[in-house]
């Protein structure tokens, strides 16, 4: 995949993107369980990373500590009624309103912490809102754009890899020829092709797949799924073969259940949410939807750094890149 000279490439899309963008179920909570709170740390690079409201130094008008105080303690008392007795307009806005005060939070606390002082926030609703005020854009609205003409470039380009060489095919490429055949026969719109292509890139990337899709039988509770979920990283438990889903963190997961295209786009958001590392084994397909899907360039890297190893593209994304333009510019798609 990655072919002679992609070392040079590596660092041609490096110094590249270094010019870029520049500085830039239903749970109880208990409100009067108060923790000790940890020690502040400053923010790093790779928390503000593509950020653009990272921490907002100014409350709304009319806002002040205290009516944040006040308007988060509604929430969890309004959180711990049934679902059809809330009032869902105010949650809305008083979500809205205290981003500032909920940014403090996350940066300060675990994340675990962080969903008894805002319990709404892991609800899908709140994430997204909470994303689009961090990050400057609406998460759906983007990734459907993009896919629009992404998704189909990337099965044409993995479709002529197959028989690129006219030698015999290998394993490797009877898979991916078996991936193409079931994604033009099954999936029907660009958003469907999404998961597919990220089994591809999984496949041929060599990422573990643990790390983002986990398997459970359809009949696995959302309790057991959270019991069994050890992994520290945000990622997709799917629920048998009924294509339902829930995002998991370590003990912990999203409400509501949804379909994996959902859950994919949700997993990607707490990566920015919660300032999560990508985890290095699967640090490549998550860069991927990062940069090719929503075009979010820049110095340095979100992934979890080993040792004293530097920021960097990953190679495979930038080779990926280049490799799509240039298909794109011979066959004039």
């Amino acid at each position: 995949m990655l072919g002679e000279g992609h070392h040079l490439l590596q660092r041609k899309f490096e110094d590249r993107f270094r010019n870029l963008n520049r500085g830039q179920n239903h749970k109880s909570i208990d409100d009067d369980e108060e923790e000790e709170t940890p020690k502040k740390r400053p923010p790093t690079k790779k928390d503000t990373y593509g950020c653009v409201n990272f921490m907002p130094k100014e409350l709304p008008a009319n806002e002040s500590p205290q009516t944040q105080e006040d308007k988060r303690l509604w929430l969890i008392e309004e959180y711990n009624k049934p679902s059809s007795l809330r009032d869902q307009t105010k949650v809305t806005e008083f979500m809205m309103l205290t981003y500032p005060t909920q940014r403090a939070t996350i940066v300060n606390r675990y994340y675990k912490d962080v969903y008894k002082h805002w319990p709404f926030l892991c609800e899908r609703e709140h994430i997204e809102h909470h994303f689009k005020c961090l990050m400057g854009f609406d998460l759906f609205q983007t990734a459907e754009k993009s896919l629009e003409s992404l998704m189909p470039l990337m099965v044409k380009y993995y479709s002529s890899k197959v028989y690129c060489d006219g030698k015999k095919l290998t394993q490797e490429k009877k898979t991916l020829r078996d991936q193409i055949i079931h994604i033009e026969k099954h999936c029907c719109n660009s958003k469907e092709m999404l998961v597919p292509v990220i089994e591809i890139l999984i496949e041929l990337w060599k990422q573990d797949k643990q790390e983002v899709f986990v398997t459970y039988e359809e009949t696995t509770s959302s309790a057991e799924v959270e019991a069994a979920a050890k992994q520290p990283h945000p990622h997709i438990s799917i629920l048998g073969n009924s294509a339902q889903c829930l995002v998991t963190m370590e003990n912990f997961s999203m409400i509501p259940v949804m379909p994996v295209y959902d859950a994919l786009l949700i997993t990607f958001a707490l990566y920015y949410v919660h300032s999560v590392a990508y985890p290095p084994k699967s640090a490549a397909v998550w860069e991927f939807i990062q940069r090719v899907v929503f075009k979010i360039d820049g110095e340095g890297s979100k992934v979890k750094r080993i040792k004293s190893s530097p920021a960097t593209v990953n190679s495979r994304v930038a080779t990926l890149l280049q490799s799509l333009r240039q298909f794109k510019e011979t066959w004039k798609i």
